[in-house]
């Protein structure tokens, strides 16, 4: 099932229990509201989350951490949270589905969770206009095409496993 609710604009929290009561709900698209608020534990538990391929809620005003669960999905291949309000990461990504992680345009703050660029099935990477600091850590994903990481605080040296990936399209970032 695909429900396509983007840009209208509803407010408020999001309605998570009439989501969670949607069997096979495989893409959700929310973009471009005003919702807010943070991840309710409610939804961590929901069986009905898991067969999420497709979650879009770009363009809102939702804050807090993101959360563990959210990396754990089994069959989630697509995570748009850019253009929100988060300030953290709380997970490891642990998804073997994922392919495409949009988490730019936060206040996130602290390192890039090691687990991201431990995927093999990542192909686009966007982390841009974050507050994220560290170095950048070594890449072991072959299928890396795509990684953003311009306007933040990163430092340190260019990990030799970006030169080496041969299909990557490495955005400007100025790394001092």
């Amino acid at each position: 099932m695909s429900l396509d609710l983007s840009s209208n604009n509803f407010v408020g929290q999001i309605p998570w229990s009439f989501f969670l009561n949607l069997e096979s709900l495989a893409y959700l698209n929310l973009v471009g509201n005003n919702f807010v608020g943070q991840f309710p534990e409610e939804v961590r538990n929901s069986t009905s989350i898991s067969s999420l391929t497709v979650l879009y809620l770009n363009e809102n005003q939702l804050n807090g951490t993101i959360p563990s669960w959210l990396g754990s999905l089994p069959s989630l291949e697509w995570l748009g949270l850019e253009s929100n309000q988060f300030s953290g990461i709380d997970t490891e990504f642990q998804s073997r589905s994922l392919k495409y992680l949009y988490l730019n345009d936060n206040k996130l703050h602290g390192p890039i969770p090691r687990s991201i660029f431990a995927l093999d099935n990542l192909m686009a990477v966007e982390l841009a206009s974050n507050q994220l600091s560290s170095n950048i850590i070594k890449f072991q994903s072959r299928s890396l095409l795509w990684l953003d990481l311009r306007d933040n605080k990163l430092d340190g040296m260019i990990p030799r496993s970006i030169y080496e990936q041969v299909n990557l399209g490495l955005l400007d970032h100025p790394i001092t």
